[in-house]
């Protein structure tokens, strides 16, 4: 019984010395060390041992460091998220995003052999051309521009060389007019061929069309009244300026020649009627189609299917200085 105890006692000697055991087993100890001299001299001798043995340093944990580092990888993280974010939002500006605009550019043809050579500026320095193809049927180039932001993907100016297969008469850009039977169109009359329409009526390409001619940098804010409920069908434009004595001569011979455009590009349209003060006198200005055919010397009615006889409509007025 005793070897046996001594055994156990001594299986429990290293608990012991590390103030693991427990109390039964503490109490076990001792009372047995007490009478055996053996296991008295073991637990001396591992006590020892225990002592003198080296201990192992126990590296402190660097807490500021660990948030330091994982602050820094968020912030790298974050940083890369932004960086990735702003490349893919300028690939899209610059090689994807493209728009097909009006009056963005003016044009410039020229003819060489059984050659094309045409030639786009942009209006805008900011804007470039990011594609320019063209088509041709029935004697018509139908060319399409397409337009981004200006970056080494897309250039303010574009040069093509096209070779019919059969003569060409016209060629039109986004559905503008530019070249007709060997003569280049002024650009201000290729920016306004692309706003004629039919119908009196149709409020939205009337207000196009006078933006076209800057109506409202000419002469300020107005309003729009139709009269389209009998012939002849009247289109009146009631400004809100009062206009200066000194200037009426000038401003109503102005008024006129957009009148005459405006008559001319709205195929139902048979007058336009200004209404005004000048010094708060209300004052009214009519010009009839009848008036535009005598300052032309044409039928102004021409100039919506005849690009050649717009141009030299809107050179007559003088509207393009």
């Amino acid at each position: 019984m005793k070897q046996n105890e001594c055994e156990i006692v001594e299986d429990l000697m290293p608990l012991y010395i590390e103030h693991m055991a427990s109390d039964a087993s503490v109490h076990l100890i001792e009372e047995h060390v007490r009478n055996c001299e053996s296991c008295q001299k073991k637990l001396q001798i591992l006590q020892e041992e225990t002592l003198t043995a080296p201990k192992e340093e126990t590296k402190p944990i660097d807490w500021l460091k660990k948030i330091r580092r994982k602050t820094i990888r968020s912030i790298a993280a974050a940083v890369l998220a932004v960086s990735l974010l702003f490349a893919g939002f300028y690939t899209w500006r610059t090689l994807l995003a493209a728009s097909k605009l009006n009056d963005a550019a003016q044009w410039n043809v020229q003819t060489d052999s059984d050659t094309l050579h045409i030639t786009g500026n942009t209006i805008d320095e900011s804007t470039g051309f990011r594609k320019v193809t063209f088509t041709e049927k029935d004697g018509i180039l139908e060319g399409t521009a397409l337009y981004a932001p200006k970056s080494i993907f897309s250039k303010t100016v574009t040069e093509s060389q096209y070779s019919p297969a059969a003569k060409i008469s016209e060629i039109r850009i986004n559905g503008a007019s530019v070249w007709k039977d060997g003569t280049l169109l002024h650009p201000y009359a290729q920016k306004l061929s692309r706003y004629g329409h039919l119908y009196v009526g149709d409020m939205p390409a009337n207000a196009a069309l006078a933006n076209a001619l800057g109506m409202h940098d000419r002469f300020g804010n107005y309003s729009n009244e139709l009269v389209t409920d009998q012939k002849p069908y009247r289109w009146k434009l009631l400004l809100e300026q009062d206009l200066r004595s000194e200037n009426r001569t000038v401003l109503e011979e102005e008024m006129k020649r957009c009148a005459y455009v405006l008559i001319a590009l709205t195929d139902n349209l048979s007058e336009v009627e200004y209404r005004y003060t000048v010094r708060a006198q209300q004052q009214s200005l009519l010009i009839t189609e009848k008036d535009a055919d005598a300052f032309f010397e044409h039928s102004v009615k021409d100039c919506l299917n005849d690009p050649l006889m717009l141009n030299e409509l809107i050179l007559k007025t003088g509207l393009h200085n």
